[in-house]
């Protein structure tokens, strides 16, 4: 595999995982999932567990997150407004022009989100210590061999 293929790939991975990151992120709303505990309190709940987060991390985390979820929330607001608006559109037979505008529309709420949650991670990531920042890099590497495995096994082949 050529090297700028390599970095294409890597480059979708961590975009991956960064939106996918920012969506769960994101949902520190009033929503709950399982087991009756937020979406939100999961995460925290499991990155305290993984990387042993100290009571002061604990609390960086968790402000982080929610000045996050604060940052995001006019965005993924406008952004669940256009999915309605481009499936009304595609349901409509609307012009290649208007389905093109409607997802023109998309990218800057996407791009804005994306970038509130990089800025957020870049900061929880300089309160760990070494050795949590090295446990959560190979967290991170595992869970992008996963998804090339799982999204792209003939990369995994050669």
């Amino acid at each position: 595999m050529s090297n700028r293929k390599k970095v294409l790939t890597a480059a979708i991975a961590v975009l991956a995982l960064t939106v996918a990151s920012g969506a769960i992120w994101a949902q520190m709303g009033p929503r709950f999932g399982p087991f009756g505990m937020h979406r939100g309190q999961r995460m925290l709940q499991f990155v305290t567990d993984y990387l042993d987060l100290t009571a002061a991390q604990q609390a960086e985390a968790k402000a982080l997150w929610q000045t996050t979820h604060q940052s995001n929330q006019n965005a993924i607001t406008q952004l669940k407004q256009t999915a309605e608006q481009a499936r009304e559109a595609v349901k409509a037979g609307k012009s290649d022009a208007e389905l093109q505008q409607i997802a023109n529309s998309i990218g800057p709420l996407v791009s804005q989100i994306a970038a509130n949650d990089l800025k957020s991670m870049s900061k929880f990531y300089s309160t760990l210590t070494p050795d949590q920042k090295a446990k959560l890099d190979r967290l991170h590497e595992n869970m992008r061999a996963r998804f090339m495995e799982r999204h792209h096994p003939q990369e995994n082949a050669r």
